[in-house]
């Protein structure tokens, strides 16, 4: 005969305490997991105010945060560990993995330390996380998840997720959190960037010839390829420890000289890197129109000024429909190769939208530049009007530096000595105008 078996009710009150807690919890979880697999589902759809408020956030995020934040959570709690898990897998620029150990934080940050930006963890695991980022000198940033009532020095931890969590209190510190990673990755990003164009040289032997002109930056040599014989043009720059400027002006020039390729535009080649010189190897040419102005250097027979104009023109066409203002068209920036202009130094021309910075030389220069209103394109017409009036030998008084502060805020400018040609001043208007 079967005997049956009773097992004995005599638990004591805190382990019954401790049952209803975990119970709780497992139906909380449920419970959230419930609701969230009817939101997508379409069962249960968001109220048009929370909507509102979560696109806002998004809104704002997508427009500061330009790259993944890779997110490691190390949570005890489950029920914390399935909120938090909820909020940043619906945040469109976060990618969130977790752990359950210090073993696998440790393993994760040596065998991908690039993949670990931000790494958020309870009171019981903070120590063992700052620990690791300080012993592995990683740049993760370490967010605590912390009760309402706890507080943390600002020098200490920057970013703190209150408990019970907030949906919108989280997404707001992934914002900050997102902006700091991005500027950081931006940093990285840049120098990585420096880097690759600084080697991507052709390491062949050359003669350095004749100097060809002087500037802030260094100098121009003529050159000759000792295994082609070919001649070239070197422009040598000359850089101490602290010159980020003048290297990123560089790496600028370099970027947009290796994306063109026109006719009327010096033809860049390769560049060198060598200790504390960087050369830059170009397109050789006879003249600069700088030099012809000032009668260093003669006219070619049979180039007229409508021809330079027009060639300038051409090239700056070119420049403009591909996003590119140069900001310093001048006569020593424009090269002559027998009939042929060709535009250089691009040090100071800009790819994309308007700048506000003040870039040029201050003859050539159009008002809205000189004045550090936002700018673009049309600045560079302005120089070529500056240019023409140079050309016919009629240089208007706001091209004069000594009076220029008070001739480039005039609303109309002052032509001077023009010739009576209507077509001719219709021109030089149309150039001018502000």
């Amino acid at each position: 005969m079967r005997k049956s078996c009773k097992m004995p009710l005599c638990l004591s009150y805190t382990a019954f305490v401790e049952i209803c807690a975990k119970m709780a919890r497992i139906l909380i979880f449920a419970f959230h997991a419930k609701l969230q697999l009817s939101w997508k589902m379409g069962k249960m759809p968001l109220s048009p105010l929370k909507k509102h408020g979560e696109q806002s956030i998004i809104d704002q995020t997508r427009a500061i945060v330009n790259c993944t934040v890779n997110v490691l959570a190390l949570i005890t709690d489950l029920v914390d560990q399935h909120n938090l898990s909820m909020i940043l897998l619906k945040t469109m620029f976060v990618s969130l993995t977790t752990v359950r150990q210090r073993d696998d934080l440790e393993r994760r940050l040596k065998a991908a330390p690039n993949d670990v930006d931000v790494i958020i963890c309870d009171r019981g695991w903070l120590n063992s996380a700052r620990d690791l980022i300080i012993s592995s000198d990683h740049s993760a940033i370490v967010v605590p998840m912390a009760d309402q009532g706890v507080f943390f020095a600002p020098e200490e931890f920057q970013y703190v997720i209150r408990s019970p969590i907030s949906g919108n209190e989280v997404r707001k510190v992934l914002m900050d959190i997102g902006t700091a990673v991005s500027l950081r990755k931006n940093a990285a990003t840049a120098r990585e960037e420096r880097e690759r164009i600084l080697t991507l040289r052709q390491d062949s032997p050359w003669t350095k010839g004749k100097l060809l002109g002087r500037g802030s930056f260094g100098a121009v040599y003529e050159a000759m390829s000792d295994l082609t014989g070919g001649k070239m043009a070197v422009k040598m720059f000359y850089f101490s420890a602290d010159c980020d400027e003048s290297i990123n002006k560089l790496l600028n020039e370099i970027r947009i000289m290796c994306s063109l390729n026109h006719p009327n535009i010096v033809h860049y080649f390769h560049c060198e890197r060598k200790e504390n010189n960087i050369n830059l190897f170009m397109e050789l040419c006879d003249a600069s129109l700088g030099e012809i102005i000032i009668g260093r250097k003669p006219v070619p027979p049979t180039l007229t000024v409508l021809q330079i104009l027009r060639q300038v023109l051409t090239a700056l066409t070119y420049l403009h429909t591909r996003g590119v203002a140069h900001r310093d068209v001048k006569p020593q920036n424009i090269l002559l190769k027998g009939d042929t202009i060709k535009i250089t130094d691009f040090g100071t021309a800009r790819e994309g939208k308007a700048s506000k910075d003040v870039q040029g030389t201050l003859r050539y220069m159009a008002p809205e530049v000189y004045r550090g209103e936002a700018h673009s394109s049309p600045c560079d017409i302005w120089s070529v009007g500056c240019l023409a009036c140079e050309l016919f030998a009629c240089p208007p008084k706001f091209m004069d530096n000594s009076l220029i502060l008070a001739e480039m805020t005039s609303a109309v400018p002052y032509l001077e000595n023009v010739t009576s040609s209507v077509t001719l001043n219709d021109f030089f208007a149309k150039m001018l105008s502000g």
